[in-house]
């Protein structure tokens, strides 16, 4: 019995609590609109059939916990990115930022969720 608890005391003395955080990174590489329309499927800066000029785009990434199907860009339970908007390019090459934000992207977590949603 002595020989027990001597062994327990032995083992608990090598364990140490821990803690981590978890990382997530994402880095845009490039962007293509080649036919240079908007969501709505029409020119960006033009009229009718004749574009203007090419679009302006922003980005939003949003992390969540997977919820099925939300598509609720406002729920992020890890956090969201607006990035400026980026005139007149309908073809994109990202280098080490989008628009005003840090590429990559980095989201910390205090912990590793089971399953991720990107929006």
């Amino acid at each position: 019995m002595c020989g027990t608890v001597v062994y327990c005391l032995l083992l608990c003395s090598f364990l140490h609590l821990t803690e981590g955080e978890a990382f997530l990174s994402m880095r845009f590489v490039s962007f293509y609109n080649s036919r240079g329309v908007g969501k709505n499927g029409h020119c960006c800066d033009g009229r009718f059939i004749f574009c203007g000029s090419a679009c302006d785009h922003s980005f939003t990434i949003c992390l969540d916990r997977y919820e099925g199907s939300s598509r609720d860009i406002n729920s992020c339970s890890f956090g969201k990115f607006v990035s400026k908007e980026i005139s007149n390019r309908n073809n994109i090459i990202f280098g080490d930022t989008i628009g005003n934000l840090a590429n990559p992207l980095v989201w910390r977590m205090n912990s590793w969720p089971n399953q991720l949603q990107l929006k």
